[in-house]
Order: structure tokens, then sequence, then C-alpha cells
């Protein structure tokens, strides 16, 4: 049986007395990939926030690998990728291997020497995006999907358990984005990492993950992909308050 990975339950949030997000209940196994979607505003980002412990719910319980959020020794278990992409000026004084190589910070902690075993764990987790032979190259000379790359490089060179991303694609072209998708799709069959992903892209929920959450303050559906591919118009039209058009993604 899978363990299980994330475990929320009756999770409320509010921001200054405006209710975020109620009383939702949900879990992640291990080696799930989770896909969260819902309109603008819905606590997608404040739920995730929540599982990686920068925000504490006003009311329910958060357990990540068992063990209560607060608890520090999971935070290198965790890797996170954000709308980062096109954010770097051409001039920002970073090259990729050192971005990459701050990944380790959680376990060498803020002031730290990076060693010839730490190099080569960067080379490694820059193989598995495509980028290796860019490691020199400074961050803000890469395109944002490339970038965007070198982020998830940086989440994984920690070795996490979980890897969660916040709209990833977010300003990227379509054919990064398409690579983007694919790496994903591959880190989760080859790798059997758990992934969390915080999406507007229907289309890729219904092709890419096993398990869907439609979010919009509260939680109107978490289960399968087929069983949400079946009642996908009836939920999104239920949680996005109007109608809602699927476009296909080949992955």
């Amino acid at each position: 049986m899978s363990k299980i990975v994330l475990q929320m339950e009756d999770v409320s949030y509010s921001y200054q007395h405006q209710s975020v997000l109620e009383s939702v209940t949900l879990s992640v196994k291990e080696g799930q990939f989770l896909g969260i979607v819902g309109p603008n505003g819905s606590g997608k980002s404040t739920l995730l926030k929540i599982a990686l412990g920068v925000l504490q719910p006003r009311e329910g319980k958060v357990t990540v690998f068992g063990r209560s959020i607060r608890d520090q020794k999971n935070k290198h278990q965790i890797g996170y990728v954000s709308q980062k992409s096109n954010s770097f000026q051409r001039d920002f004084p970073a090259t990729v291997q050192e971005v990459v190589a701050a990944g380790l910070a959680a376990k060498k902690g803020i002031i730290r020497w990076y060693n010839k075993k730490d190099f080569e764990l960067v080379d490694e987790v820059l193989d598995q995006v495509g980028l290796r032979d860019l490691r020199k190259r400074n961050i803000g000379q890469l395109s944002g999907g490339q970038q965007q790359r070198v982020f998830i490089a940086r989440a994984l060179i920690s070795k996490p358990k979980l890897l969660i991303l916040d709209e990833p694609t977010v300003g990227i072209d379509r054919d990064s984005t398409k690579q983007f998708y694919d790496l994903l799709h591959r880190l989760h069959k080859q790798n059997g990492l758990t992934l969390i992903l915080v999406t507007h892209d229907i289309g890729v929920v219904s092709t890419l993950v096993d398990e869907v959450a439609c979010l919009n303050k509260k939680l109107f559906f978490h289960g399968s992909r087929t069983h949400f591919m079946q009642k996908e118009k009836e939920l999104l039209s239920s949680a996005y308050n109007h109608d809602v058009q699927i476009i296909s993604h080949q992955h």
C-alpha cells in the first residue's frame, strides 16, 4: 500500500478575516501526480503555502511524511517551483551552476562551501533537465523555458520525495511549455517522484496527471483523472461559476 505523503484534514485559512480556504480535506500518496485547478483567487497558492509550511492554517491539521508540517526535518524532502520564468535580468550575477547549487542550502545551511561532490550533484540534475552544457551560462541569458528547467534542477538537487509546482509555465512559450511538461512526465514515470501541480491548463490536467483536485475555497472534487474527465464540464462549471472550454494536449 502506498504511503501518504501529504495529508490535509479540514483545513481552513483566512486573510484579514476574509475566508480563502474552507474545510479542505485531501491526501496525496507516494508516487502520485496531483493536478490542482480552480479560478483566480480560489486559494490554490494558499493551499501550497500551507503544504510547504509557509502559512499555518486557521483550523485543521496538516502532516507531511507522517509528521507535522512544523517539523523542520521534512523541509529538504520537499522541492518547490514557482512562477519565476523571465524573472532574471540578463546581467544577473549568477551562473546556472550556482543557482542549482543553492538548492543544497536546506542541507548545508546558509553559510556553506561547495565541494566536488556537490558539483557532481549539480551536473547530475542538470543532465536530468537537459541543461548540463549550459551550466557555466549566466542564468539571465537563458530563455524562460530554460530558466524553469534550472529551477526544477535546483528543486531536485536535494533529492526531494515531493515536488510542488505553482503555475510553472506562466510566461513560457508553447514549445518550451511542451518540453517542460514532457520533463514532468518523465520525472513522474521514470523516477516515481510525487508531484503536485497548480495550473489553469485544464487540457494538461486531463491528460498528464493521475489525480485532480478542483478548488474554489472549498474542494469541489478530489479523485482520479478518469472520474474527473467523466464529469469535468459539470465540475468546472460549478467551481468556476461559468462554462469552461476544454483544450486537449498531447503529452
